[in-house]
């Protein structure tokens, strides 16, 4: 294998490019090739940001829109998407961790998370569920459920239950479909910043 000018490559993990309100949040590089990902993952101190850049200019890693944050012993925790992400009155609020708290209710068996526009805080939170057969839920118990287990600005505004969700043929949610769904039923528009 050839040699990377850094001696210590356990890359970008622990060095930036970070972005937000969350410690040690960043964008997590994607590796090409997977002996660079094993090398750079499992030396337990970071390179320099030289490293990282031979190594992109090399074309073994690329900048992906993966949000990632670090613990205190470095392990990486993937929290998200960047476009995934809604900012609610300049706080970050990441879908797949309301998500991720959702699914502990044992009525709900499939829920997603994503941002409507909102003329006071920029962006609000709607949640579409899928119940689990035979079970029946309210919008007020959702949020009942929420009510001093999480945040109160990741508490959804908008709860809307539904029989499936839009997905593709592989399987993934089509959040893109449900926001736009969300926005004709609330007779919302995109908000101009400019």
């Amino acid at each position: 294998m050839e040699q990377f000018p850094h001696p210590d490559p356990a890359a970008a993990l622990r060095q930036g490019p970070f972005r937000g309100n969350r410690p040690r949040e960043f964008l997590a590089p994607h590796f090409n090739d997977s002996r660079i990902a094993a090398m750079t993952t499992t030396t337990p101190s970071a390179p320099s940001s030289e490293f990282l850049r031979t190594l992109q200019e090399r074309g073994f890693i690329h900048q992906c829109t993966d949000l990632a944050t670090l613990d205190e012993e470095g392990f990486c925790n993937i929290v998200g998407r960047v476009k995934d992400m809604v900012i609610r009155g300049g706080e970050n609020v990441y879908p797949r961790e309301i998500e991720e708290f959702l699914y502990r209710h044992p009525k709900i068996k499939e829920v997603q998370v994503f941002g409507v526009p909102d003329a006071r805080y920029g962006e609000e939170l709607a949640a579409w569920i899928v119940t689990v057969p035979g079970q029946t839920l309210t919008e007020d118990d959702v949020k009942a459920f929420c009510a001093e287990q999480i945040a109160h600005y990741k508490v959804p505004r908008y709860v809307r239950f539904k029989d499936s969700l839009p997905m593709t043929v592989t399987g993934k949610a089509q959040k893109f479909v449900m926001r736009e769904a969300m926005m004709e039923e609330l007779g919302l528009t995109d908000l101009r910043t400019a």
